[in-house]
């Protein structure tokens, strides 16, 4: 549809709306290929002009030939008593169109109902896209099975997920997931408080041979909220479960999440938010490793109307492990330094600071990126949030992007 050169100088920010970056393409459904003479970070969001329904995650390195789209809902009451409507998006990198085949998965055991849908099959064109409401690829009521995409063909697809929920103008996004290789998976953001938040876990089981699963989760302090959750998942089994159903001992608590497996095949993610309408959530998926230098490639801090925090775990843990050193910078948008932070995080600590307690002199920067590195690998976590008359309207959470 068009093609845009960008001369980016060295730690400086781009940040534009697609109309911007090709404004006579007409708005036509597309997909943004980029390419770069040397490494850079991504960052996208998607929604509406109102802000109210906004979510995204960072660009896709590679493609594959087999995808999971994670919890997909369409029906009046399919996700915590709201409507909802999932559209799955398949991106194709390569010169030729490829056919592929997607398989519904319902949720919970392996089992497959006697009402089963059939697979359905489609050409996506050659570096093009196809977008397809889940509802009318399987009709019927989806409550939050997973769909598989593959292909034989080709270099793969790139794909996204967008959950709609009309009535309470929230939308989620979530990256198609491609690998599942990691033993190890892990969410900062892992917590529970009656009547103002909830997050619910997503694992899906993609591989060949049953799997033992240990679920643990982690208080700010470093201790365990409650009795690690050990279970056994048959292959194409998922299980969807609220924090405090997975540990109702440990009553309200803020932390993180750690997921080991005894072999791959198995991928997911949380979904956090406003228990009670669903008025803001965020969604996420599951960080397969940590890293010890990245980046979040935006920040949003406007008094009364948006704030940026950011959730950073140390999962290390027992004996003789040592401190994390961890060094945070944030970056306006023409590459100048905002301010630095350090902190030091004991094993299996998190912090959840907003990025103005860090370096007050963001504190109504638009703009820009946080830069970190650590001395330890560490699990990290943007969550924007949008205010109105000082009630949260919106979160939007991205994964960091390894450098």
């Amino acid at each position: 549809a068009g093609f845009t050169r960008v001369e980016l100088a060295a730690r400086r920010q781009l940040a534009r709306l697609r109309s911007q970056l090709f404004p006579g393409d007409g708005g036509n459904p597309a997909w943004i290929e980029l390419t770069a003479d040397t490494q850079v970070s991504t960052f996208f969001q998607y929604g509406s002009g109102d802000l109210l329904q906004l979510d995204g995650g960072t660009a896709a390195e590679v493609p594959y030939r087999r995808l999971v789209f994670r919890q997909v809902f369409d029906g009046p009451r399919a996700y915590r008593g709201q409507r909802a409507v999932t559209r799955l998006s398949l991106f194709n990198p390569g010169p030729a169109a490829v056919s592929v085949r997607l398989r519904y998965h319902f949720p919970g055991s392996a089992a497959v109902p006697a009402a089963a849908f059939d697979p359905v099959v489609l050409e996506v064109p050659a570096r093009g896209s196809r977008t397809e409401p889940a509802g009318e690829l399987f009709p019927g009521l989806l409550e939050g099975g997973w769909v598989e995409a593959e292909t034989e063909q080709g270099r793969g697809l790139v794909g996204f997920a967008v959950v709609e929920f009309p009535d309470a103008r929230t939308q989620l996004g979530v990256n198609a997931i491609g690998d599942a290789a990691s033993r190890t998976l892990f969410s900062a953001q892992f917590a529970t408080s009656p009547g103002s938040l909830f997050t619910d876990l997503n694992l899906i089981h993609t591989g060949s041979s049953p799997r033992r699963v240990t679920v643990t989760a982690v208080g700010g302090d470093g201790r365990l909220v409650a009795e690690p959750l050990v279970f056994e998942m048959q292959p194409n089994d998922s299980m969807t479960a609220a924090a405090a159903e997975l540990f109702p001992s440990a009553g309200a608590f803020v932390g993180s999440l750690k997921v080991e497996v005894d072999g791959e095949g198995v991928v997911g993610g949380v979904v956090f938010g406003d228990p009670s309408r669903l008025r803001y959530a965020a969604a996420v998926n599951l960080q397969p490793a940590p890293l010890a230098e990245a980046v979040f490639s935006q920040v949003a801090i406007v008094p009364n109307q948006f704030f940026t925090g950011l959730a950073f775990f140390y999962p290390e843990t027992g004996p003789g492990a040592p401190p994390a050193e961890l060094e945070i910078e944030v970056v306006r948008a023409d590459g100048t330094l905002a301010g630095r932070a350090t902190r030091t995080l004991q094993p299996g600590q998190r912090i959840s600071p907003l990025v103005e307690e860090l370096v007050t002199a963001a504190r109504g920067q638009a703009g820009g990126y946080v830069y970190f590195r650590s001395s330890r690998p560490l699990v990290g976590q943007m969550l924007f949030g949008a205010l109105r008359g000082g009630a949260v309207q919106l979160f939007s959470a991205v994964p960091p992007s390894a450098l």
